[in-house]
């Protein structure tokens, strides 16, 4: 976000009267500047492109790190969220982080500006990955344990609906950016399995993928 302001000099007639274009004039200067104050009192927000965070899966307590993408270097002491933190994603707008527990079969959500936990959201068994639509609407949880996917929306940060049944093991899941399909990443039987819409069930089954882990766009 840019800091710096520009100053409008307005200058006076000699007469001390001022005529009706140096008025709106004036006006608008006036406008600008309390528009500039209104950004600058502001808190920054976060952007996707600046921070980056790493999850210590083997953590109880579970723990995160928060990074900086252009030294790559960790900023502050390590965030605690629920226990055995498996995958970790960020909201388009930057915002919130979303963090599957394994542990404690809940989604941690954090507020990147403040790195406080300002949601849990209990999911299913195991939760191992997270995936956020293009629009930031929905988030959705693998159920590594329980073979299903949970639907968040994040506006309230509440399950919505019954879970989704996937392929065994879910370990991976990655939202298409046209908002038209979710796909999931099925280790225990080797599928992956697609949506059409995101609060679909018109499931696709495709097999073949050996072991898979981790899917993305």
């Amino acid at each position: 976000m840019t800091s710096a302001a520009g100053h409008t000099a307005i200058s006076k007639s000699p007469n001390h009267s001022k005529p009706k274009a140096h008025c709106f004039i004036n006006r608008v200067g006036i406008w600008i500047a309390a528009f500039v104050l209104l950004i600058l009192s502001r808190p920054c927000e976060a952007q996707i492109d600046v921070y980056g965070f790493l999850a210590d899966i083997n953590s109880n307590p579970g723990r995160v790190s928060m990074f900086d993408t252009q030294t790559n270097n960790i900023i502050g002491a390590s965030i605690t969220v629920g226990n055995l933190p498996q995958g970790v994603t960020i909201a388009p707008d930057g915002k919130y982080a979303y963090i599957a527990n394994e542990g404690t079969n809940a989604i941690s959500v954090l507020d990147v500006a403040t790195r406080n936990v300002v949601g849990t959201i209990s999911v299913g068994s195991g939760p191992s990955a997270v995936a956020v639509s293009a629009d930031g609407k929905f988030a959705y949880a693998t159920n590594s344990n329980s073979n299903t996917i949970s639907v968040i929306q994040t506006a309230t940060n509440q399950v919505v609906g019954s879970a989704i049944p996937v392929g065994a093991e879910p370990l991976g899941i990655a939202a298409s950016p046209d908002g038209k399909f979710l796909y999931t990443s099925n280790f225990g039987s080797n599928t992956y399995v697609s949506y059409n819409g995101l609060l679909g069930r018109d499931r696709y089954d495709s097999n073949g993928v050996s072991g898979g882990l981790r899917i993305a766009f």
